[in-house]
């Protein structure tokens, strides 16, 4: 039986959000990046159940949340 090469996965930021791939083809834009790397751990949970093998490669980060001083007028 011949070996498996296994499926890659990509989830990286662009400048419209997170976008989500399986080889060539797009899974998603995503507005955060959990939720894009979510996504991608679903399908990778269906493809172990079938024995095929994945990787999961991860561009960037979010950005800290920016704190602003509370002012009271």
């Amino acid at each position: 039986m011949a070996k498996r090469s296994p499926i890659e996965f990509l989830v990286e930021r662009t400048s419209y959000g997170w976008s989500a791939m399986e080889g060539p083809e797009h899974l998603g834009l995503f507005v955060k990046q959990r939720q894009a790397v979510d996504a991608v751990q679903k399908r990778r949970a269906a493809l172990k159940v079938k024995g095929r093998p994945s990787t999961l490669e991860v561009n960037g980060s979010e950005p800290e949340p920016v704190s602003r001083p509370f002012r009271v007028l």
